[in-house]
């Protein structure tokens, strides 16, 4: 149940983005739209704070482009709005920032039929300053990198901006990207990882191996920097080691519980949206009101699952109600559902 409503939000953003703003994932106003295939690469050492940051500000702008622009593989970005985004003081340390990027190599599977075949390049494939262009850096991107995007540029996470830049710890941003990558539209998930593949997602597989510095200057250190000023809520609920007299090559399991508000993610409007016209419903959903009992359906109930055709709330005698009484409901059933999504979801068996 759950997945069909995430996959309809997935597919309908796509398409209206798609649709009006022809880029190849649109950037919203304070969002980052990030390729999954990019949040949840391997095999990479870590990469420091701002060097992450300014990755994803290149790749914003790279996405945030039509099919022929994407094509060329290069993006064009003055330092001085990188130096602003970042708040870095000293374009000395843009270069540095731009090797350390240039010298990160990455390794994916990249799937050919039936094949597979590992896949090494670096996070920017080359770039240079042109210091008679208001300092102007122009960034490129390996080919084998862009065309793995361009195949799953529909699976993508919404990362916010204001949120993400609120993060002072380098592996507590890796974190965040991959707790959101997995928690989408829910409101509570459950998650588990192996030791390895935490040291992997982070870069540690050869650091910290004393694993008490690991839990506690890594795991925990980064789940506070996120929980201090992010409205996405991580509890570490357990580690648990592993039982080596019986299965020597077991790795510890860290379980997590990621909370998050959904009011940030479905909005008012697209909740009554929803409702009115994306989704079947299996029977009428009623509310009471007062003294009275309301129906959300189709003028001609006929029609009731046509997409084509919005419902509207009817009282009994088939009368459509004021907008002031739907108001009221519509009000009423969206705090219900940010409530206890799983339960709204259910009781009235939504399905797309």
């Amino acid at each position: 149940m759950h997945i069909h409503i995430e996959h309809y939000f997935k597919r309908k953003e796509k398409l209206i983005m798609r649709k009006k703003q022809n880029k190849i994932i649109f950037q919203e106003e304070n969002k980052f739209n990030k390729p999954n295939i990019l949040i949840h690469i391997v095999n990479q050492r870590s990469l420091s704070l701002k060097s992450k940051r300014i990755y994803n500000i290149f790749l914003r702008h790279l996405l945030d482009q039509n099919e022929e622009a994407y094509s060329t593989r290069f993006i064009e970005i003055t330092i001085s709005h990188l130096l602003k985004e970042l708040g870095v003081e000293h374009r000395a340390e843009m270069e540095e920032l731009l090797n350390e990027l240039q010298t990160q190599v990455i390794s994916f599977d990249h799937k050919i039929k039936e094949s597979v075949k590992v896949v090494s390049t670096q996070l920017i494939q080359d770039y240079y300053i042109d210091k008679k262009n208001q300092h102007s850096i122009k960034v490129y991107f390996s080919e084998f990198l862009t065309k793995e995007i361009i195949k799953y540029n529909d699976k993508y996470t919404k990362l916010d901006l204001i949120e993400y830049n609120n993060i002072k710890v380098s592996h507590a941003l890796t974190l965040y990207e991959l707790f959101k990558s997995k928690i989408c539209k829910f409101k509570v998930q459950f998650q588990n990882y192996t030791e390895l593949e935490l040291r992997k997602k982070l870069g540690l597989e050869d650091t910290y191996t004393d694993i008490k510095l690991f839990n506690q200057d890594v795991i925990r250190k980064s789940i506070k920097d996120i929980n201090k000023s992010l409205s996405l809520r991580v509890e570490l609920l357990k580690i648990q080691r592993p039982n080596t007299k019986d299965n020597p090559t077991q790795d510890r399991i860290y379980k997590f519980r990621i909370k998050q508000d959904l009011s940030k993610l479905i909005d008012f409007t697209q909740f009554r949206n929803l409702l009115r016209k994306d989704i079947r419903i299996s029977e009428p959903i009623t509310y009471k009101l007062g003294a009275h009992t309301y129906e959300l359906q189709s003028d001609n109930t006929m029609l009731m699952n046509d997409k084509n055709h919005k419902k509207y709330w009817l009282r009994a005698s088939g009368q459509k109600t004021t907008i002031e009484v739907s108001k009221k409901i519509w009000e009423a059933l969206y705090s219900e559902f940010i409530k206890d999504f799983t339960k709204f979801i259910k009781k009235y068996d939504l399905k797309l």
